[in-house]
């Protein structure tokens, strides 16, 4: 850039430069006169990109914001997406994504985007790709915005049905005129609507009637509006001088709860109350419907009847209707209708929700061998383990039609039926089908009748082709993984190779997208637009771009996909991590125990003392744990003293703060876990007959919080009883495990390690590490045996990072007769009594104990006559049962 004074007229310079990107260019220039005084002015000088001609270039207020426009020559744009600005002010949208066919571009922003902005000039910017590069535009065009003042209306929403006749006034506000007495003012009212996803103006009648007061114009709206939103246009001649909005509606009442889980057993009571208007009487004869809307592709949403219920079922006052809600209704949003006569008289609406449920693994690659997803329940009231043979899971295939991510519709593809499923009280899993890659709806639905099933739970789920990992380097980045210190001061330049060479072709458009682990959440979040990477260039196997200043510490990954896919086909990855300023050690919280004194130490590892300490709560809970406290040691101040007696378990989301003397601070995520008592590892019992096999159960108890991913562990039991099967270490309810063993039956022990690819849940008290299937010698008769989890090498719970001390608990293997269901040991009137409430449905007896309560020797399954011999036989009328002889 050159400033360049004028010799002849020295009060004149030019100013010369060519602009190697558009954007807002801040420049200072100084100027001395003859007499030494110097001043200095600030300018901001504005570089446009190359321009195009929008259609149309004038808008008014009231218009829509449709566009039309064709690119500048030389100027290509893949995945484009604009946004609305004005370089004035400095005011620009949130992005919208445009369309392109044959040449022509399309554009269109929502109607009420410039509402109260001033007039002027505006823009549209077209960049490429991700919302971060929207202040780096690739092309513009400009338009001419004429703002209009806006006219109060009563009434501002026209309760249906209304009357012929009904009367409107739009008035001026009190400080502004904008009509005079006698002048001929006309009126024009268009409905808002859509059309194949572009919004249009439907003109309908002009209104009859008007008359023009000082400040006020009434005029008789026309009859047979349909509900919807309605513009009101002032004309005087052909110009529009005014604008104002108004609605037309059914009247709305409160439903309570307006809030419904889908999981519910009974239907829960529904109450309709009365809000601003009366919209029934107790001796109406009424009847409500309820509507689901069912998306359908581009076309928009289909409204479907799920129940209707009648006059009779309904419990009336004159202001508050009662009924139960049906059975047969899905989860969704429910219009809430109430008709008169066939009438429509109001309405409001009703959510019946699926609660969320954590999948893991949420991403599944294909490559893997084992492909077991587990659902893991977040609300208990979800399922029940009782309901086993009532729930199954539709995989429904998220197909996208939209440019936005929210806009798809679900295709069925698969169902796991109830026998596919392993279902516990923490969690279901299931082998995931051989289906197509891509993203997918795992729906959990319970039976309600032979016809239908409702959604009870749902989660998120990817299906997805091995991601590439790529190499990443930069200027300042350092150490494998990739590491920066928190706080740098400039720009991180970076660059990720592809080692395979394959990936990708030079110029192709890449999306590049920042994520950040959460260690509360144990989540991949996405970044911030503002934090996300720019300026992308893509070379022949390699990526360069740059990173904003402002990330903090953490863990990260930088993902790249084809910018013109939807969803975003992440095919590679690279990974880093930015290291606080000031480091602590440990970097989380020992557990607490309830009830017991705690005690934790800090240590910041980095700085000048003296150091200075907080403590805040974080979401999602917000809240102390009771009898929290914390203070900095008075003989060194680089320990924070953490002290409390809890006695409410849980885990609290919590934030240190530290700073040092020379004004260094960062902010470490930590979270506090108060656990009833030590993790267990528990052998289970079990029990069978000599010759039969039978399954001892691993399992980990009081996990909450541990984030355990692997177990070690030696099993001493008698194989004078019992013997491990070949291939008998199986896997239990957590996906993506790898299992290793070595059995030596001869001198009864074993050796097991399992390990998983995911730490279990923060939320997650209960898991099932692995199943031994072990067969009971013929010849023992009522023999026992311990199946000891042996000290000899420990057994171990383990995070990864470090390990997890855990209480041990040894289970037993003994070998029964028929008739013992119980498993203490003998036939009592407890074994007739379990078998009576299995036959009754009330409990559901396991495989292993249906074969010992068989005794009555038909092979037709467990029923009242099994019971009848066990209790001849306690009272010792026969010596064997009928199986027996």
């Amino acid at each position: 850039m050159t400033l360049v004074r004028n010799e002849q007229d020295t009060s004149k310079a030019v100013l010369s430069f060519t602009p190697s990107q558009p954007g807002l260019l801040s420049i200072i220039i100084e100027v001395t006169d003859s007499n030494e005084e110097t001043i200095f002015r600030h300018y901001n000088l504005i570089t446009l990109p190359p321009l195009f001609t929008l259609t149309p270039n004038e808008i008014i207020a009231g218009d829509l914001l449709n566009f039309e426009f064709s690119l500048p020559a030389g100027v290509t744009v893949n995945n484009p997406y604009a946004v609305l600005g004005n370089l004035d002010t400095g005011w620009y949208s949130y992005p919208e994504k445009a369309s392109c066919s044959a040449g022509t571009c399309q554009i269109n922003f929502s109607s009420w985007m410039l509402d109260s902005l001033p007039s002027g000039e505006y823009y549209v910017g077209i960049y490429e790709g991700i919302p971060q590069q929207r202040d780096r535009a690739l092309a513009a065009g400009k338009i001419d915005f004429l703002e209009l003042p806006w006219l109060s209306i009563e009434p501002h929403q026209v309760i249906m049905p209304y009357s012929s006749g009904q009367v409107l006034s739009l008035q001026e506000s009190w400080n502004e005129s904008i009509w005079n007495q006698g002048d001929e003012l006309t009126l024009e009212i268009f409905q808002e609507e859509w059309e194949q996803d572009i919004p249009i103006l439907k003109e309908i009648p002009a209104p009859n009637n008007i008359q023009v007061q000082d400040d006020i114009i009434n005029f008789t709206l026309p009859d047979g509006l349909d509900e919807g939103w309605y513009q009101v246009r002032v004309y005087r001649g052909e110009e529009r001088i005014a604008l104002s909005f108004f609605s037309a509606s059914y009247p709305r009442f409160q439903v309570k709860p307006s809030e419904v889980p889908a999981y519910f057993r009974e239907g829960p009571v529904i109450e309709l109350q009365e809000d601003e208007w009366e919209i029934w009487n107790a001796t109406d004869i009424l009847e409500i419907r309820l509507f689901s809307y069912k998306d359908s592709g581009c076309e928009g949403s289909k409204c479907v009847l799920e129940a209707t219920i009648p006059n009779g079922e309904l419990i009336k006052t004159d202001d508050v209707i009662k009924f139960n809600l049906p059975d047969i209704v899905d989860c969704g949003y429910q219009e809430v209708k109430i008709f008169r006569e066939n009438n429509l008289v109001g309405w409001s609406d009703l959510y019946i929700y699926a609660p969320w449920v954590r999948v893991e693994p949420y991403r599944l690659n294909t490559d893997v061998e084992n492909k077991i997803v587990q659902l893991s329940i977040n609300d208990p009231e979800t399922w029940y383990v009782s309901e086993a043979d009532q729930l199954r899971i539709c995989i429904e295939k998220k197909n996208y039609y939209g440019p936005e991510s929210c806009q798809y519709n679900l295709e069925y593809k698969q169902t796991i039926e109830p026998a596919e499923l392993t279902v516990s009280e923490d969690a279901i899993s299931f082998i995931f089908p051989e289906l197509e890659t891509g993203a997918y709806e795992l729906a959990l639905q319970r039976k309600i009748n032979t016809e239908f099933w409702r959604t009870v739970g749902w989660g998120d789920f990817l299906y997805a082709e091995p991601p590439l990992k790529l190499q990443l380097a930069g200027d300042v980045l350092s150490g494998d993984p990739p590491t920066v210190k928190e706080g740098y001061s400039d720009d991180i330049q970076f660059i990720l190779t592809d080692t395979t060479g394959t990936a990708w072709p030079a110029g192709e458009p890449l999306n590049l997208n920042l994520f950040y682990f959460n260690l509360i959440d144990n989540c991949w979040n996405y970044m911030p637009w503002d934090l996300q990477p720019y300026d992308v260039v893509v070379e022949e196997g390699c990526i360069n771009a740059k990173l904003p200043i402002g990330i903090w510490a953490g863990d990260y990954t930088i993902t790249v996909s084809h910018a013109n896919v939807y969803p975003e086909n992440e095919f590679a990855l690279a990974q880093f991590r930015v290291l606080p300023i000031l480091e602590l050690n440990p970097n989380n919280l020992p557990t607490a125990i309830v009830n017991e004194p705690y005690q934790a130490i800090i240590n910041v590892t980095d700085g000048e003392a003296p150091y200075y300490w907080s403590i805040y709560t974080t979401s999602p809970e917000y809240q102390w744990p009771a009898g929290f406290e914390y203070y900095s040691n008075e003989n060194d101040t680089s320990q924070l003293m953490i002290t409390g007696t809890f006695t409410d378990p849980g885990i609290y989301p919590l934030e240190i703060e530290v700073r040092d003397n020379g004004g260094k601070v960062s902010y470490h995520p930590v979270q506090l876990v108060v656990r009833e008592g030590m993790p267990r590892v528990i052998a289970g019992t079990a029990a069978g007959l000599p010759g039969r096999e039978v399954i001892v159960p691993i399992m980990g108890d009081n996990l909450v919080g541990t984030g355990v991913s692997g177990i070690q562990f030696n099993l001493d039991y008698d194989p004078a009883v019992a013997a491990i099967v070949d291939d008998g270490i199986l896997r239990g309810t957590i996906p993506n495990v790898d299992i290793h063993f070595n059995t030596d039956n001869e001198n009864g022990r074993a050796y097991i390690a399992v390990a998983w690819t995911q730490p279990l849940p923060a939320q997650i008290n209960f898991a099932e590490f692995c199943r031994v299937k072990f067969q009971i010698n013929s010849n023992p008769a009522d023999a026992t045996c311990i199946v000891y989890l042996n000290d000899v090498d420990g057994t171990i719970l383990s995070h990864g990072e470090y390990d997890i001390p855990a209480e041990v608990i040894n289970g037993t293997i003994r070998a029964t007769g028929y008739g013992d269901v119980n498993g203490n040991g003998k036939v009592d009137v407890g074994d007739a009594v379990l078998i009576l409430r299995h036959s009754a449905g009330i409990i559901n007896l396991p495989e292993a104990l249906i074969e010992l309560a068989d005794v009555d020797g038909n092979k037709d399954g467990v029923g009242p006559t099994d019971a009848i011999q066990v209790l001849k036989r306690v009272v010792r009328l026969i010596d064997k049962f009928p199986v027996e002889i």
